[in-house]
């Protein structure tokens, strides 16, 4: 979704606190390889772009979004 203009453009407006990453792996791959739900880091990258962040707070905001989802 982060790589085009359209889906950056949705995530640059949805609100921060309740955004989170998937990698839709095991079906979507990266140079070949089959990506795995811990691999965030390059939406995490586009994410803190977006927002205009360093790259550790962004990582902090979509982690605590997370928690606050599985403590529901």
């Amino acid at each position: 979704m982060l790589r085009g203009k359209k889906g950056q453009d949705l995530a640059a407006m949805m609100p921060p606190e309740r955004l989170l990453t998937e990698t839709d792996g095991p079906f979507a791959a990266a140079n070949g390889v089959p990506l795995e739900p811990a691999e965030c880091e390059a939406a995490i990258q586009t994410l803190a772009r977006l927002w205009g962040m360093d790259a550790e707070p962004t990582r902090a905001r979509v982690v605590e979004s997370f928690r606050t989802l599985i403590s529901l």
